[in-house]
């Protein structure tokens, strides 16, 4: 009578063992939704480690394209363009166009913050912004890839074209650099004497900006005004 037994304890053995791969074709579907949901409410950070979580477990999910933007995103956000780039390529690569969202800027964004400025700008030809944020952090990439290699127009008419509603006292800033490395003394001072007034710069680029303004007031024989410029 053991022998009976025995066998229904195998046989319920292996049903245990084969549960997992019965259910498996589903849970993957199953955690895209509750990472999703997680996007959508907000909790970024727990969606970004369900997302790894994803990524680790199914190579080949429905949803992996998605995720792998999601999570991508997530970790530039974080400052690891390292981390980030593989996965936004990844991304890039199987979602259509109109899924694909704003991926192509965080990729060019990752490239420039990668020193691949090249890179970063040829990715950015490709990506057509759909607002004016968009397109104020489009020139903004362009305008430090260009900086970087050394073309200074086309980091001044970058650096100057971002859209006054969304420029920041940082683009001005690099606006009026820009312009005083190309003798634009002229158009520099207003740009740099605004982002003094503001006083929102760190004491480091604020002093850069205090005597290039002053600077540039010299060479314009405006000399009351660059001494005065330099006064505490």
């Amino acid at each position: 009578m053991s022998r009976p037994r025995a066998s229904l304890t195998v046989l319920a053995a292996l049903l245990l063992a084969l549960l997992p791969a019965i259910s498996a074709p589903g849970s993957e579907s199953e955690d895209y939704k509750i990472i999703a949901r997680l996007m959508k409410e907000g909790a970024y950070q727990t969606a970004l480690a369900q997302g790894r979580s994803y990524l680790s477990a199914y190579a080949q999910g429905g949803h992996r394209a998605r995720v792998a933007g999601w999570v991508g995103a997530a970790l530039l956000k974080e400052g690891d363009a390292e981390g980030a780039l593989p996965l936004l390529t990844e991304a890039l690569a199987g979602l259509p166009p109109k899924e694909a969202e704003d991926l192509a800027l965080r990729k060019a964004q990752a490239e420039e913050a990668l020193g691949r400025h090249d890179a970063a700008l040829a990715t950015l030809r490709a990506f057509r912004p759909a607002t004016e944020g968009q397109r104020a952090e489009v020139l903004r990439t362009q305008a430090a890839a260009y900086k970087a290699l050394g073309n200074t127009e086309a980091w001044a008419d970058a650096a100057g074209s971002i859209p006054a509603k969304a420029a920041t006292p940082a683009d001005r800033f690099e606006s009026g650099q820009a312009l005083l490395a190309l003798g634009q003394d002229a158009k520099a001072v207003p740009v740099l004497l605004k982002v003094l007034e503001e006083e929102a710069l760190g004491s480091d680029d604020a002093r850069k900006a205090r005597i290039g303004a002053a600077s540039a007031l010299y060479r314009l024989k405006r000399y009351g005004e660059a001494v005065e410029t330099l006064a505490p």
